[in-house]
């Protein structure tokens, strides 16, 4: 991954069931809250409308839930 700025990421988008199936394990400890692709929506309502708006806007799909670091929990969008 190439750092883009500090605290943010940016990698390659993936199609493989592997690597999704690695985010999505519970030693990840990724709580997956917002995805339209795959008809996830427990988030506040005000919030998935802005999340869908920038998914139609920008042409992508995002996934959008929090991972804990620690004792912390940390929120997470992926584009």
């Amino acid at each position: 991954m190439a750092q883009f700025w500090t605290g943010c990421s940016v990698s390659r988008p993936t199609h493989s069931s592997l690597e999704m199936e690695r985010l999505y394990a519970p030693r990840n400890r990724f709580t997956p809250r917002y995805s339209a692709h795959d008809g996830l929506n427990a988030v506040p309502d005000d919030l998935a409308r802005a999340l869908a708006q920038v998914e139609v806007a920008y042409r992508v799909r995002l996934l959008y839930g929090t991972r804990k670091f620690g004792e912390q929990e940390h929120e997470v969008l992926l584009v």
